[in-house]
């Protein structure tokens, strides 16, 4: 297996940790979510920082080929290059770290984007079953996030509601766990 590793220099330090990362995604860390057809979860490297690794499900069909061909880029590498965009932008969200791309026989296998961990403990999802009450920060914080993305040269086609995190107590501080 062919495997592409691309690593913000600032990070070096934990390169070797990084690498491993996708080897011990299914054994090791602390589950924060998965679905269908992506999985989540934290790790803390040597250093102490406290990182979320996402692994997107391998691309089936047609797609496999798009992604493969370098017809659309990668999900993780887009990721990876969009969160260092907002942030550019100053729009919260968590600092990218680095994109790991796998391939067997050419084609696109598993991606992995590697972010900070966000310290916001609150899913979008829990706006569904809370009250009025519990709902109504949320919704502001939501729509302050929205607003705040809807800048000029930003066109946000979804928020997966069990992808973002967020602080009702604070304005301004939502961040998706992996853009």
């Amino acid at each position: 297996m062919k495997r592409k590793i691309t690593i913000k220099k600032e990070y070096n330090n934990i390169r070797s940790f990084i690498k491993l990362l996708p080897g011990v995604m299914d054994s090791e860390g602390t589950y924060i979510y998965g679905g269908r057809r992506n999985l989540i979860k934290k790790f803390t490297a040597p250093d102490g920082t406290v990182v979320n690794v996402k692994r997107y499900k391998i691309p089936q069909g047609i797609n496999k080929l798009v992604y493969s061909l370098g017809i659309r880029r990668p999900k993780g590498e887009r990721a990876y290059e969009y969160a260092t965009r907002l942030l550019q932008l100053g729009i919260p969200t968590p600092e990218a770290i680095a994109y790991i791309e796998q391939r067997h026989l050419g084609l696109l296998a598993e991606s992995f984007l590697i972010t900070r961990q966000c310290p916001y403990t609150h899913l979008l999802y829990e706006m569904g079953n809370a009250s009025k009450e519990q709902y109504m920060p949320m919704a502001c914080t939501a729509r302050e996030y929205c607003t705040l993305i809807s800048h000029p040269g930003i066109f946000f086609g979804t928020t997966t509601m069990t992808e973002t995190s967020f602080s009702p107590l604070l304005t301004s501080t939502v961040c998706t766990l992996a853009p």
